[in-house]
């Protein structure tokens, strides 16, 4: 039987300890008036929090410690791990730095890639390999829901490349779901058979033709993209997509108040990890699809609901809820 703790039971009971009194069980028993059990509960929670500890040589008895010992315990080992993650990315990000310029020399030699840039040329390049497309197209979309008059356009393109059999996967960040013109977009091209999944967080955009030609942008604004056909980079990129398209789950073409509390709870769990590893609301909204606002406003509630005094400080409670290693179920249908 599990017995709740009173806060009020917690402090008497380390009031008592501090004033002095050797902290057996039996004697708190007799002294407090309590039960066994709710006495070996509110020692659990003093235990847990560092302010009891068992007594040397002593079986069955406790004495304190101060909040500023419990502190120094519980929570340097946490810093001492969170700094120890820092300085493994850091080493991870230059290895793979030092490979950069061996790639950017072959990309430069092979011929096997374009950069394209503003929107409009961008445009009129996808709309000329997709012309050419015959089995299967795979897209993910990052952002949050787009608009009318932007679904409608994606519609006319889609449709054509449906009717003659072209094949669709797409995938769209959590936040797509609340946008109706994306939910009705979704249902128009699942009556042919095209699929739809959403995740939380993935990277950028990204567009594969047939397995022969994927674009990818150019730069940070998506102002540029980089047509690439180099067979070995084509498959690479195909190969990360199917990874992502494995972890998401099915877009949800209708809101049930769970479903709009499951998203809003992936999407907040995405945020306190990228908060965890360091990244700043800028960043943290674009890898979600939100604005800024709105993921500061989500940032929020995590400092409400820890309660967190500072980035830091809401980065130690992250780690000590265990909140960091939560698996969601990606299979959920």
């Amino acid at each position: 039987m599990t017995v709740s703790v009173d806060h009020q039971d917690a402090s008497d009971l380390y009031r008592y300890a501090l004033n002095g009194h050797r902290l057996d069980l039996d004697e708190v028993v007799a002294t407090f008036g309590w039960s066994r059990e709710r006495v070996e509960a509110v020692v659990e929670q003093l235990r847990g929090l560092a302010l009891l500890q068992s007594a040397p040589q002593s079986p069955g008895r406790y004495v304190p410690t101060s909040p500023a010992q419990a502190e120094s315990y519980l929570v340097d080992p946490l810093l001492a791990e969170i700094e120890r993650c820092q300085r493994q990315s850091q080493r991870i990000r230059k290895g793979l730095a030092e490979f950069a310029p061996i790639y950017s020399q072959l990309e430069e030699g092979s011929g096997a890639s374009e950069v394209i840039e503003g929107p409009d040329a961008i445009n009129r390049e996808i709309a000329r390999v997709a012309a050419a497309c015959t089995e299967e197209i795979c897209t993910a979309q990052p952002g949050g829901g787009r608009s009318l008059a932007s679904m409608e356009a994606a519609w006319r393109d889609t449709r054509e490349l449906l009717e003659r059999g072209v094949r669709m996967r797409t995938v769209y960040q959590s936040s797509a779901v609340f946008s109706g013109p994306t939910r009705e977009y979704v249902l128009r091209v699942g009556h042919y058979g095209s699929e739809v999944r959403t995740m939380a967080e993935f990277s950028e955009r990204l567009m594969i033709f047939d397995r022969k030609v994927a674009f990818i942008p150019g730069n940070s604004q998506r102002s540029s993209a980089v047509v690439i056909r180099q067979p070995a980079i084509v498959q690479f990129l195909a190969d990360v997509f199917e990874r992502t398209w494995l972890a998401a789950i099915p877009f949800a073409t209708e809101l049930p108040t769970s479903t709009v509390s499951e998203a809003v709870d992936g999407v907040r769990l995405t945020i306190a990890r990228l908060l965890a590893e360091g990244a700043t609301d800028e960043v943290v909204a674009r890898r979600v699809g939100l604005s800024v606002r709105t993921c500061r406003a989500h940032v929020a509630k995590l400092y409400e609901q820890f309660g967190a005094q500072s980035r830091c400080h809401l980065g130690v409670l992250l780690a000590r809820s265990g909140l960091l290693h939560a698996q969601p179920d990606c299979r959920r249908s």
